[in-house]
């Protein structure tokens, strides 16, 4: 019946009533927010539809042109039947004209193609934005679980150090204690009203961050996280992992995008060493005297122009230069990254490994061997076989105990997270 006693006493401790009065959120109401919310993602977001909007008007012709021209002057002529007598007259003119730009041939489809990495490059962008800002909440996330789940337990013992204190003192008052004892509790008490401190800074820190991921006023002091999920992910292999990596890893996209694009920019450039050409038509009509139609002129006619590149060998041959180099340069861009995220992987995969295993350690033999100890201490005390100090420090050293595994747990969902993004693939 003591120990029944034992475990609501603890669990009421846990579950105080500062935090039941609180809602709780949960992780993927959280990510739904940051994902709807941010503003870097929202940015991202715009970016991709204007790209989209320009790959759409990519690869048109250009406007015809319409041209009107009027004209007014003085025109001088011989009067009909005098070689002597000079008719000043005004000439009257309008010049209509139509022209439409004819591009070289291929030219259309390379500025069709290169909007089109373009807008997969903002894609790979916005995929990248959205992991990198998934992932942060995710790590912040779980800093905030594990805060909350820290600061009820440092209440717990917080609660037996007082007692202790209180035990010292009256012991020490009765003579039947020393003054070390008293003085070693009051240490502690201190100590643990720091480390208090210190997780309400914390949590103040990562409420700020979940206000700024969500882009809005968040008010977690209203708020709970969920409890950190102790049932482990199942372990990938590196190899597929990897794999993965190098196959939806944003960043490797956004390199293969922008070299994809020099290649068509390269490719444009190598055909303007041949000209455009314009061809157009046109209509004048020109009159002195609108009364007298002998005197009228019309003229109809089309032209057949084009821009001959003079500078192609010195310009034109060295932007075909540049834009190869370019290609080259973002090639071995996308080779340093691979390797980076090869590593990235390798490094989280051991961490997660390491992780683990010590979650695994305190789950399945440090905690079950701390509960029982603190099981056969209750015992102990009841009966009288031992003392209410040696009881607490077994229940403190339980507290210690869980506290180290909450943290361990914390680390490696965070290193899940990182490693996701990495690999690509939330």
């Amino acid at each position: 019946m003591r120990k029944v006693f034992y475990s609501l006493g603890v669990l009421s401790l846990a579950f105080s009533p500062f935090v039941q009065a609180q809602s709780v959120l949960t992780l993927t109401d959280f990510l739904a927010k940051v994902e709807k919310n941010n503003p870097e993602i929202l940015a991202g977001q715009k970016e991709v539809q204007a790209k989209d909007a320009m790959y759409r008007a990519s690869g048109a012709w250009e406007d015809p042109m319409f041209m009107v021209e009027l004209s007014r002057m003085p025109a001088d002529y011989p009067a009909p039947g005098s070689g002597s007598i000079i008719v000043q007259d005004k000439l009257l003119g309008r010049h209509f004209m139509l022209s439409q730009k004819l591009p070289f041939f291929g030219t259309l489809r390379q500025k069709k193609k290169i909007a089109g990495q373009e807008k997969l490059e903002s894609e790979f962008g916005l995929k990248q934005t959205t992991l990198e800002r998934l992932s942060e909440a995710k790590k912040v996330y779980y800093e905030w679980a594990q805060t909350l789940q820290e600061t009820a337990l440092l209440e717990q013992a917080k609660d037996i150090w007082q007692k202790l204190v209180s035990f010292t003192q009256t012991r020490y008052a009765q003579a039947e204690g020393s003054h070390h004892e008293y003085l070693r509790a009051q240490v502690e008490q201190k100590k643990i009203e720091s480390e208090k401190l210190e997780l309400e800074e914390k949590l103040t820190k990562v409420e700020a961050m979940l206000s700024y991921l969500t882009g809005e006023n968040f008010g977690a002091e209203s708020l709970r996280a969920e409890p950190l999920p102790e049932g482990l992910a199942p372990s990938l292999p590196k190899d597929w992992l990897v794999e993965s990596a190098l196959y939806r890893n944003p960043e490797i996209g956004m390199l293969s995008a922008r070299e994809e694009k020099a290649r068509f920019e390269k490719n444009l450039a190598a055909k303007q060493y041949y000209p455009d050409f314009e061809l157009g038509v046109f209509y004048d009509k020109s009159m002195i005297d609108p009364f007298h139609l002998d005197r009228l002129m019309n003229v109809f006619g089309g032209n057949l122009s084009l821009r001959l590149p003079l500078f192609s060998w010195t310009t034109r041959s060295k932007e075909v230069q540049g834009k190869s180099l370019e290609i080259e340069r973002f090639k071995f861009l996308r080779k340093n990254i691979e390797n980076q995220k090869r590593t990235e992987v390798a490094m989280f995969s051991a961490e997660i490994e390491r992780l683990e295993k010590q979650v695994r350690l305190y789950k399945d033999e440090l905690m079950p061997r701390a509960r029982f100890l603190v099981e056969e201490s209750q015992t102990a005390y009841t009966v009288g076989k031992l003392s209410f100090p040696d009881f607490s420090e077994t229940q403190l050293g339980q507290i210690e105990l869980e506290r180290k595994y909450v943290e361990l747990l914390s680390e490696y969902w965070k290193a899940k997270a990182e490693l996701e993004k990495t690999v690509g693939s939330n």
